[in-house]
This record gives C-alpha cells, sequence and structure tokens, in this order.
C-alpha cells in the first residue's frame, strides 16, 4: 500500500506537473503569437511602405516615359519640318541661284557707276579720292558750296533788283 500511495503520489506530481508544462507551453505559445503578430505587422507596414516606394518609382518611371515620348514626338516633328525645309530650299535654289547671278550682275554695275562717279569728282574736284567716304564728304562739300553760290547770287538779284527799283524811282 505504501508503494501504491507513493505511485499515486507520483501520479498526481506528475500530473500536475504536466498541467503546469501545458501552461507554460501555452503562455509561451501565447507570447510566441504575440510576437508572431507583431512580426507580422511590422512586416506588413515594411511590405506596404516596399509598395508605396515601388509604386512612386514605377510612377516617375511612367512620367519619365511620358516625357521622352513627348520629346521624341517633338523631335519628329522638327525633322519632318527640316525636311520640308530642304525639299523647299531644293526647290527654289535654283530660283535663288540666278536671283543671286542678276545681283551680282547689278553689283558691277553699280561698282563701275560709283569708280565713274569717283573718277568724274576727282577731276572736277582735283582731290584725290581714296574711299566711298571721301568721295560722300567730297560731293557733300561741293553741294554746299553750290547751295551757297545759290544763296549768294539771290541776294545779289534781290539787292540787284532793290537797285534798279531806287534808280527808277530816282530817275
Amino acid at each position: 500500500m505504501l508503494w501504491q500511495r507513493r505511485l499515486h503520489t507520483l501520479q498526481q506530481e506528475f500530473v500536475a506537473k504536466q498541467a503546469k508544462q501545458n501552461l507554460l507551453d501555452r503562455l509561451a505559445q501565447v507570447e510566441t503569437l504575440e510576437a508572431l503578430q507583431k512580426a507580422a505587422t511590422a512586416r506588413k507596414a515594411q511590405a506596404e511602405a516596399g509598395y508605396e516606394q515601388e509604386k512612386r518609382e514605377l510612377q516617375n518611371a511612367v512620367q519619365e516615359r511620358a516625357n521622352v515620348l513627348r520629346l521624341l514626338q517633338r523631335l519628329a516633328e522638327e525633322v519632318q519640318q527640316e525636311k520640308q525645309n530642304v525639299v523647299q530650299h531644293e526647290q527654289t535654289t535654283e530660283a535663288h541661284e540666278s536671283e543671286l547671278a542678276q545681283l551680282n550682275e547689278v553689283w558691277k554695275e553699280i561698282q563701275k557707276r560709283n569708280a565713274h562717279r569717283k573718277a568724274a569728282v576727282q577731276v572736277a574736284t582735283g582731290v584725290m579720292i581714296t574711299d566711298e567716304e571721301d568721295c560722300s564728304r567730297v560731293l557733300d562739300q561741293q553741294t554746299q558750296s553750290i547751295q551757297e553760290m545759290h544763296q549768294r547770287q539771290k541776294q545779289l538779284e534781290v539787292h540787284g533788283h532793290m537797285l534798279s527799283l531806287r534808280y527808277r524811282t530816282i530817275y
């Protein structure tokens, strides 16, 4: 009987220890569950932050792509315009070359006239003209001299007219 009691006591102790162990395991499991929930919450927040970062990066990439497409479109339009300008230039080149040849002929004729004018002014004034400014200056001086002579002539005519009127009134 003693050994039965002892066995019973050992059984009760064993059951009590096992119950304690089960309780400790459950408590540990609760702590582990809380830790898992915290870890899961942290992972969820981290995943959401990563998702938001990827979303922003994707939006930036989409925006950059749209900007590049607009730039390419603008460049394509500029290239097309330049192509049209080249075609138009090629079509009008012959006309421009003809016009340029005519303008060159006109320029040569003007140069000849200027040379003749310069020579005539040099002969008339006895002044050596070295460039267009000299020619213009000499012509301006000559024009001014002519105007002054006309002015004196008018004054003399007026003075002569007044003398003739006096002469008439006296006689």
